[in-house]
Formats: C-alpha cells, sequence, structure tokens
C-alpha cells in the first residue's frame, strides 16, 4: 500500500487527514506495528484506492496476473478475521452472561418448572 501511496503521489499525511487518522497511527498501520481490523483494512484500500489484488501482489503473496491466486489470498485473511472476531464476540458474550447471572441461578433454570 505504501508504494500505492508513492506512485500516485499521495503523501502519509494526506491520507491520514482524508480518513480521520493522526499520521502515526497511520504510519504504524501501514509498517505492521498496530493491528488494524477490516473495517480499517477496507477504509485503507478506498482512501488509497488500492485494492486487495495489488496488496497481495505487493505483498509478494501472489504473482502479478494470478488474480484466483490473489483472491484464494484475501480468503484465507478475511476467513482468519473472521474466526479471530468471532472469538472476540464469544469471549464478550460469555462475560456479559457471567457478569448478569444473579447468585443462585444458571442461564437454563429461569423457571422452577412448576405451572404459573
Amino acid at each position: 500500500m505504501q508504494e500505492r501511496l508513492k506512485v500516485a503521489g499521495t503523501a502519509k499525511s494526506e491520507l491520514a487527514d482524508r480518513i480521520g487518522w493522526r499520521r502515526e497511527r497511520l504510519s504504524r498501520a501501514l509498517t505492521g506495528h498496530a493491528r488494524m481490523s477490516l473495517d480499517d483494512m477496507f477504509l485503507l484500500l478506498e482512501a488509497s484506492e488500492a485494492s486487495w489484488i495489488g496488496v497481495s501482489q505487493a505483498l509478494g503473496a501472489v504473482s502479478p496476473g494470478d488474480s484466483l491466486l490473489g483472491l484464494e489470498f484475501v480468503k484465507r485473511y478475511l476467513t482468519g478475521q473472521l474466526a479471530h472476531t468471532t472469538s472476540q464476540i464469544d469471549q464478550r458474550n460469555e462475560a456479559t452472561r457471567s457478569s448478569i447471572q444473579r447468585p443462585g441461578r444458571t442461564p437454563t433454570s429461569g423457571s422452577s418448572g412448576r405451572a404459573g
């Protein structure tokens, strides 16, 4: 993506302003020193007018002209991100369930089994 910015003549500070980030955050994201969410990735790709395939090729993950392999790279990346995000959601849900349980009750013991 940094190469794309150079070719387009876009300064990092200009891109940072365009997406509402500090230049330092953008630099850390572009160098891999900061974890980015998918929203961040899509924001950067759109703002820099780059493509997943172009980034995949720039990273050396695929050869130029091999778009099917590039899409496979994107698929693997997105699958990993989805698994990570799903795990975070599950952990938060479990923490929320644990924090709202009343003492002496379990989530499945909402009724005593007697007709009311």
